[in-house]
């Protein structure tokens, strides 16, 4: 299947009409027409982004690991997480780092990554556990300066499968009423 026919790797929770700029991993955009229709972006229309394969992982096998400088170290099912911390709502804008990417690249060719043009961007309510209040059961150990994730993703490059999912914020900003 080419990209021109990329509709059919959609989702089909997805509008048909986003973009499709790569299958396998699948990537989406948002074209302009359906981000204006609406300031929250309904999820049908939300942009894709994947840098590997989607993990696949069960809601009841799941667990949340907790660990590093902090007093309390934590493992959490997701039913646990969900039963002992309360669940809060923020408005957000998610954006692709390489939005807009396709207008720099007319200055200087960047090969190997997805041209996306205003599409990977998106407004929307998320919902789930802020994170602060996971830090705070566990208790921060004083030296911690940042918060280290760790996904599940994984991609393939030159024959070879490995861990891609993780990121890395400051302490303080995560700690904040609003992480």
């Amino acid at each position: 299947m080419s990209v021109d026919d990329g509709l059919q790797v959609l989702d089909a929770r997805k509008h048909p009409a986003l973009v499709v700029h790569q299958e396998d991993p699948l990537n989406a955009g948002t074209p302009p027409e359906l981000a204006r229709q609406s300031f929250l972006t309904p999820q049908a229309h939300f942009f894709v982004r994947n840098h590997g394969s989607v993990p696949h992982v069960s809601e009841y096998r799941y667990s949340l690991s907790v660990t590093g400088m902090v007093q309390s170290p934590l493992k959490l099912t997701l039913s646990e997480l969900r039963e002992e911390f309360h669940a809060a709502t923020v408005m957000a804008t998610l954006q692709c780092a390489g939005h807009r990417r396709r207008e720099l690249a007319t200055i200087q060719p960047i090969p190997g990554e997805i041209p996306w043009g205003a599409e990977a961007i998106g407004n929307a309510l998320w919902t789930g556990v802020p994170l602060r209040e996971v830090l705070l059961a566990v208790g921060i150990q004083g030296e911690a300066k940042h918060v280290a994730f760790c996904g599940l993703d994984e991609i393939s490059r030159s024959g070879e499968r490995f861990g891609f999912g993780g990121s890395m914020a400051p302490l303080n900003p995560a700690s904040t009423r609003s992480a």
